[in-house]
């Protein structure tokens, strides 16, 4: 069960929480459909987890797809490390249960390469105790219809489909992702 709200400055957003001891039984899934099993991918499939990689600002790095993330994030000291300037603001952001965590600055038109899509994207730079760099729906809405099936991310980008392979990660590799 995911659910959870964040505050940016005086506006409200949607943020990801987890509700950790929660049990759940699987329902008979009907026939010709997807279970929520993994596929070779190292996914559970129905979930919002999933790593790609892909270039940002001209250099190689990991992206979080994040489905239940409202915004792009970029965490500080990736966006130094990758060269991204970015626009100081005042700001804080709070999700559910966490103490609320300053907003460094906007950084805008960041040109970011998946697969063969090419494009700008924005983030809020934050500090991220998980993957640095959170492609959210604010990315997605971006490329609908997308889909994810057989370890791939399909994105739409003007008319055109373009597949982008999720990482297979290694169980060290799996981070909780929680802001």
């Amino acid at each position: 069960m995911s659910m959870g709200a964040m505050v940016l400055g005086e506006k409200a957003q949607l943020a990801r929480m987890k509700l950790l001891n929660a049990t759940s039984a699987e329902v008979g899934v009907p026939k010709g459909e997807a279970s929520s099993t993994t596929d070779g991918t190292g996914i559970k499939q129905g979930s919002s987890f999933m790593v790609v990689k892909g270039e940002v600002n001209k250099v190689p790095t990991r992206l979080l797809v994040d489905t239940e993330a409202s915004h792009n994030f970029l965490a500080e000291k990736e966006a130094k490390a990758l060269g991204v300037k970015f626009t100081r603001v005042d700001g804080k952001m709070k999700a559910i249960n966490s103490k609320a965590m300053p907003v460094y600055g906007r950084a805008w038109g960041v040109q970011v390469l998946l697969g063969k899509w090419k494009g700008k994207v924005n983030f809020l730079v934050v500090d991220i105790d998980d993957e640095d760099v959170v492609l959210g729906m604010e990315f997605l809405h971006k490329v609908l219809p997308f889909r994810v099936s057989d370890g791939m991310i399909t994105i739409t980008s003007k008319g055109s489909e373009i597949g982008i392979k999720i990482s297979q990660l290694k169980e060290r590799d799996v981070r909780v992702s929680a802001l």
